[in-house]
């Protein structure tokens, strides 16, 4: 995930392809595992941005908004641990979340009907389900 995150800070656009198969085919290839909530949002919030910087609209909102969803939990996931898998999420990063996720509303049918041809549902469907427990 860093290496994706890098790329994607770096703005190595001729890589944003790579580091979105790496964070979702590769990912599930590999084992990859998301248990706590702040890894969970990590990953809701890079792919938001990586999804978004790809015109991957539909996609980049539903992450966005896992990825706030998860930031409404302030109970820890475990009792003797308070703070392990708390999640810190400044203001900025909320607010640019809540801008993804409002821009697929802004999108039309024909660039939606196309962002969702381009992914990968099957793989889409058990990353997702990994970020929600369902």
């Amino acid at each position: 995930m860093k290496l994706c995150e890098t790329i994607l800070l770096s703005d190595q656009k001729d890589k944003l392809q790579e580091a979105y198969e790496l964070s979702t085919l590769k990912f599930d290839e590999t084992g990859g595992h998301l248990l706590m909530n702040d890894q969970k949002f990590y990953y809701a919030t890079l792919m938001a941005n990586l999804c978004l910087r790809m015109g991957k609209i539909e996609e980049a909102s539903e992450y966005a908004n896992s990825a706030l969803q998860l930031s409404t939990i302030t109970e820890p996931q475990f009792n003797r641990h308070k703070t392990i898998g708390i999640i810190k999420a400044d203001k900025n990063t909320i607010n640019k979340l809540k801008k993804i996720k409002e821009k697929s509303l802004a999108t039309t049918f024909t660039s939606k009907q196309t962002d969702s041809g381009k992914r990968n549902d099957d793989t889409f469907n058990k990353l997702w389900s990994r970020l929600t427990g369902k």
